[in-house]
C-alpha cells in the first residue's frame, strides 16, 4: 500500500473518530434534554445555614420518624456509641458482640437527599478496641472512616452531605475489618429522595449478619470469635437482626391482608438472595437506589442483596397465614438461623389458594 493511500486511510479514521465523539456529545445533550436527572450538587453549609435536627434512634426492625424531604436541607445530628459485651446469639450460646448503641444491627439512620449528617461517635471507656464508622452514603475520608477513629474513652464528631439517594450500609472499618463487621458493627443509612417514597402501610428494617464462632476452651456454651472460620468463609450462624429467631414467634412481623410492606434488607459482609415463601416482591429498588434513573423490577421471586448493600423491596400481602422471608441459599435459613417470620391476618380468598382435596390414600 502506498504512503499516499495510507495517509488517506488515517485521515478517514481520524474523521470517523471525531464524528463519533461529536455524536456522543450530542447523545449526552439529548439525554439531558430527555429528562435524565443530574446528580445532586453539593451545597455550602455556611450559605444554607441548615436547621439542626436531633434524630431519635430506635431499635430494629423499627425505623426512626420519616422526614418530609421537602427539598430544604437539614443538619441531622445523632450519636453512635460503641458497646462491647457478651450476649446470646442462639439458645444457650453466647458470643462476644461488638456493637453500635448496644444493638445488632445498629439503628437505622433516615435522612433526605441534600441533608448534612452530623455524627458523634463515642468509644466507651471499657472498650477493648479502637473503632470508627464508614458510611457508604458518604463521600470522602473513607466514608468517614478516616475522620472517626477513636480509642477507648474517646469521642469525635464529623459531618458529611448526603449526595446520593438510596439505602446504604454503614459499619466499623478498623482493622481487622472482618472481625468488627462480623461481630455486629453494622447498620443502615437511608437517604430518601426529595418528596420521599410512596406511602406504604408498614416499613421494616432487617439486616442479615454472618457470625464466625467456636466454643471456648473452658465452656462450650460460651463461644469466641473464630479467625479460622473467617478464613474458611464458613459462618457458624447467619442471622437476621442479631440472633437466631430474632424475628420469629412473638417477634414475628405482623401484617393484615391488603397491607403493603416495604422491607429494607441489608448485608454488610456477605451476599444474600432473599425470597418470600408464599409471596413475591411486587417492586424491587435494584441496588437500593432511589434515583429516578435507576432500575426497578416488578413481580420478582428472589432478589440479590450484594455484600455491603441494602436492597429495598415492597409487597402487598393478599392471603392470610404464615410467610417466611428467607435467604434462598437455604442452609443459611434452615440450619444457621436466618429465617424471618411474617404473620398475616385476614380472610381467606379461595380464588387465590384453596385445598381441592385433602391428603388421602393414593387411589
Amino acid at each position: 500500500m502506498g504512503i499516499k493511500k495510507q495517509g488517506i486511510l488515517l485521515l478517514v479514521g481520524i474523521l470517523a473518530l471525531l464524528a463519533m465523539a461529536c455524536g456522543s456529545e450530542s447523545v449526552a445533550s439529548d439525554s439531558s434534554a430527555a429528562g435524565i436527572t443530574p446528580p445532586y450538587e453539593p451545597r455550602s453549609f455556611d450559605d444554607v445555614k441548615p436547621q439542626n435536627v436531633d434524630l431519635k434512634l430506635v431499635a430494629a426492625p423499627a425505623l426512626p420518624e420519616i422526614p418530609d424531604c421537602n427539598g430544604t436541607p437539614r443538619n441531622v445530628r445523632f450519636t453512635l456509641e460503641t458497646k462491647e459485651f457478651e450476649a446470646e446469639i442462639a439458645p444457650g450460646i453466647t458470643f462476644p458482640f461488638l456493637t453500635f448503641n448496644g444493638a445488632v444491627p445498629a439503628p437505622a439512620i433516615v435522612v433526605c437527599l441534600g441533608d448534612w449528617v452530623e455524627v458523634t461517635l463515642k468509644n466507651s471507656v471499657g472498650s477493648t478496641y479502637a473503632h470508627n464508622v464508614d458510611f457508604h452514603a458518604a463521600t470522602g475520608a473513607l466514608g468517614g472512616g478516616a475522620a472517626s477513629i477513636v480509642g477507648p474513652g474517646q469521642q469525635t464528631t464529623f459531618r458529611f452531605q448526603a449526595l446520593k439517594e438510596g439505602a446504604f450500609v454503614y459499619h466499623c472499618a478498623i482493622a481487622p475489618i472482618p472481625m468488627h463487621v462480623t461481630s455486629g458493627m453494622y447498620g443502615s443509612i437511608i437517604v430518601l429522595p426529595t418528596g420521599g417514597l410512596p406511602p406504604v402501610d408498614h416499613q421494616y428494617y432487617l439486616m442479615e449478619g454472618d457470625f464466625y464462632s467456636e466454643p471456648s476452651a473452658s465452656d462450650p456454651s460460651k463461644h469466641v470469635y473464630s479467625p479460622a472460620r473467617v478464613s474458611a468463609e464458613n459462618p457458624s450462624y447467619v442471622v437476621t437482626n442479631g440472633k437466631v429467631g430474632a424475628v420469629t414467634g412473638d417477634n414475628a412481623l405482623k401484617v393484615k391482608v391488603g397491607e403493603t410492606v416495604r422491607f429494607f434488607y441489608g448485608q454488610a459482609n456477605d451476599e444474600s438472595w432473599i425470597h418470600i415463601i408464599g409471596g413475591h416482591f411486587d417492586k424491587v429498588y435494584v441496588g437500593g437506589s432511589f434515583n429516578p434513573n435507576s432500575d426497578l423490577e416488578y413481580g420478582v421471586e428472589t432478589t440479590a442483596v450484594p455484600a455491603g448493600s441494602v436492597v429495598v423491596t415492597e409487597y402487598t400481602f393478599k392471603y392470610p397465614g404464615l410467610y417466611l422471608l428467607v435467604n434462598h441459599k437455604l442452609i443459611r435459613a434452615t440450619e444457621k438461623g436466618q429465617a424471618v417470620q411474617i404473620v398475616v391476618e385476614g380472610e381467606e380468598n379461595p380464588d387465590i389458594m384453596t385445598v381441592v382435596e385433602p391428603p388421602t390414600a393414593i387411589r
